[in-house]
């Protein structure tokens, strides 16, 4: 049976931005039944193997590309790998933005 928890704020800011709303399975007692919108699963024996989720993106501003990016993999409870270390940052960094005073 499909338990559907949808808000009405936010799926008036998800509509607003040109995002579907999505429904996730659970129930009571259901680990993430209402969809928890950050999840990360740690390998702590190797940082670079640890898998995260974050919804609806990697921005918080509406206009980027990358606002939305992951509400299809969250949907679906998958994931993708958190990179950790030094290298692996630099390897899969797309954009740097620096600041100064």
């Amino acid at each position: 049976m499909m338990r559907t928890a949808a808000l009405a704020l936010a799926l008036f800011v998800l509509a607003g931005c040109g995002l579907r709303p999505v429904y996730g399975g659970g129930g009571n007692g259901a680990v993430g039944a209402d969809g928890a919108s950050y999840r990360e699963i740690i390998d702590v024996s190797n940082w670079d193997h640890s898998l995260t989720i974050n919804t609806p993106g990697q921005s918080g501003q509406p206009e980027s590309p990358y606002y939305g990016n992951l509400l299809p993999l969250w949907a679906d409870d998958q994931y993708f790998p958190m990179a950790f270390s030094r290298g692996l940052v630099d390897q899969k960094t797309a954009h740097t933005l620096t600041l100064q005073p």
